[in-house]
């Protein structure tokens, strides 16, 4: 089988196995509460901005079943599959589809099916990342337009949407300067402002509650703790996988030469700002695994400049078994009765959970 025989069928494999999951797993509490949004529409909610629940208002239209509302999460993966191949494909298509594939492949894929407010995050925030990179190629003003609505829609979903902004901002400031680049930048952060005033609004009239519950309750009484930086440590170990941090261990000389190419830059600022700024907050929060999926697809944009195409054929081999044996995991358990845990200390969070 060619390689993009095999693209085509892992597009429609992991598409399947996600219907699958979605089916099978049961509706979560935090994906009852979104739902609750959903149904009571506003341009605000408590604890995040709207997104979420203006799309699974749009999906009720449609259903209440626990697959037509996990939707965004189901077709979220393979629209940025299909993305990172298009994107990559003018590079080397050969690697273009041995790293599509290896998003495919990957447990961070293959098990998002609930849906949160990360699932429009990842979305908007890759939209708009691919539309910068498209206006650099083309220096076509109106993808400069498009990658600020898509900025501001992300910003919409969640607030970790400023660490791309920052992200956009530091490649803009250590890359080549033009004056179509500095009206490139602020027309981006024009097209999001909308957005952003639209929320600014919203917590003038309700109190901040966004603002004070996201940088100040859910941090009240954190402390510095070893254990937490090693938590986030393993979590990125655990998200990229052995082999791939083993491989850009291997070539971390090529990064200082790479990072001198423009679209190398992009993506790596897009990544590496974020995963710093995660790194420093791990030092007295615990940073949890689903903060950091928005800005993974720009590690797997970067992959292919810095892994040959055997090394990323065999983190592909790896990629799969590794999967297969999480949704093994997930079946067994599945498969066994909720008192299973009630002597244990799982017991309270699943219960509340589901």
């Amino acid at each position: 089988m060619n390689l993009q025989a095999s693209f085509k069928l892992a597009l429609l494999v992991t598409l399947a196995v996600k219907l699958t999951l979605a089916w099978i797993l049961p509706m979560s509490g935090d994906e009852a509460y979104f739902i609750v949004w959903a149904k009571h529409p506003d341009f605000g909610f408590y604890d995040h901005p709207p997104m979420a629940g203006w799309l699974l208002q749009l999906l009720l239209y449609f259903g209440s079943s626990e697959v037509v509302l996990r939707l965004p999460a189901i077709l979220l993966s393979t629209l940025i599959g299909l993305g990172i191949y298009r994107l990559l494909k003018p590079y080397d298509e050969t690697r273009a589809t041995l790293v599509a594939m290896l998003f495919l492949a990957s447990p961070l894929n293959v098990l998002n099916v609930l849906v949160t407010t990360d699932t429009p995050l990842i979305l908007f925030a890759f939209l708009s990342a691919a539309s910068l990179y498209k206006a650099l190629q083309q220096e076509n003003f109106a993808w400069y337009a498009l990658s600020g609505v898509f900025f501001g829609m992300a910003f919409l979903s969640k607030y970790f949407a400023v660490l791309l902004g920052l992200g956009y901002l530091a490649y803009f400031i250590f890359s080549a300067r033009s004056r179509q680049k500095t009206l490139g930048l602020v027309l981006i952060f024009l097209a999001a402002l909308p957005f952003a005033l639209l929320n600014l609004y919203w917590n003038y009239t309700h109190c901040w509650d966004n603002i004070l519950f996201n940088f100040y309750t859910r941090h009240e009484g954190e402390q510095f703790s070893p254990g937490k930086v090693a938590i986030f440590l393993g979590t990125q170990l655990y998200l990229m996988t052995p082999p791939v941090v083993y491989y850009l261990f291997r070539h971390r000389a090529g990064w200082r030469r790479k990072i001198r190419r423009d679209d190398f830059r992009l993506f790596a600022c897009a990544f590496l700002l974020p995963m710093a700024v995660f790194a420093l907050l791990s030092l007295k929060k615990v940073v949890g695994l689903h903060w950091v999926l928005a800005f993974y697809p720009f590690l797997y944009l970067l992959l292919p400049h810095l892994l040959s195409r055997e090394e990323l054929a065999k983190s592909l081999n790896f990629m799969v078994w590794f999967s297969a044996a999480h949704l093994a995991a997930i079946i067994v358990i599945a498969s066994l009765p909720m008192e299973t845990w009630k002597n244990t200390k799982l017991y309270d969070g699943i219960v509340f959970m589901f």
